[in-house]
């Protein structure tokens, strides 16, 4: 892919190039499919526009270049759409649980709404500071055993 870049447009606007000029850009650009865009690296002005363009160019001129590979074909071989047919009149309809129905929806700003371990977090320090703890859904037979100490030595043993 070719772009044409004009820097310096701090100093001339590419609408301020005399005619005779901006005729010979015009020529290239649609003789030869050329991108024109302009860029001031004093000013910063059009710069990241410029970028971007060039990675979006050049993203799909790759792509172009791999589907007309010889490999696409065997990777397009390997994938298959399967479109279920009707075997009988009875209409097979989606099932959502009348639970699923009927849940409420998540609002941060709702007092009474289940806690999210993101609320918890935000609340004792923020990341970084916060620790997750994965003890708390531990289902023990006795609940005050889940952040009970192992100890390091049993009836006599290491």
């Amino acid at each position: 892919p070719v772009m044409l870049v004009i820097n310096k447009i701090d100093a001339m606007k590419i609408e301020d190039i005399s005619a005779e000029d901006r005729a010979l850009l015009d020529n290239i650009v649609d003789n030869d499919k050329v991108e024109m865009m302009g860029m001031s690296c004093y000013t910063e002005e059009g710069v990241m526009n410029v970028k971007q363009s060039a990675c979006d160019r050049l993203l799909q001129a790759r792509v172009d270049s791999k589907m007309k590979g010889h490999k696409i074909n065997d990777i397009l071989n390997k994938i298959h759409l399967t479109q279920p047919q009707p075997r009988d009149d009875n209409p097979r309809l989606p099932f959502i649980p009348a639970g699923a129905e009927n849940k409420a929806k998540y609002d941060p700003k709702d007092p009474n709404r289940i806690r999210l371990e993101r609320d918890l977090e935000a609340e004792q320090g923020g990341a970084g500071v916060f620790n997750v703890d994965l003890k708390k859904r531990y289902l023990l037979e006795n609940p005050e055993w889940k952040y009970d100490v192992i100890p390091e030595i049993w009836e006599g043993k290491n």
